[in-house]
């Protein structure tokens, strides 16, 4: 997010994130992946003065 007023916290809205991925409230994504394949999702900050923005993003998991 550009500007807005700080603190920001993160939420998942739509779809599903990969098993063994959890999100932070701080928009931080930790965890390991439990088994290969994409997954869409979409997220959501809202900040302070509860101005939001959502974005779907996809996230790929391979076999390295």
């Amino acid at each position: 997010m550009s500007g807005g007023t700080a603190p920001y916290n993160w939420t998942l809205i739509d779809g599903v994130l990969p098993t063994g991925l959890s999100l932070s409230a701080s928009g931080k994504l930790t965890g390991e992946p439990q088994q290969l394949g994409e997954e869409r999702f979409t997220l959501q900050v809202q900040d302070s003065a509860s101005a939001n923005k959502s974005r779907e993003f996809t996230i790929r998991i391979e076999q390295g």
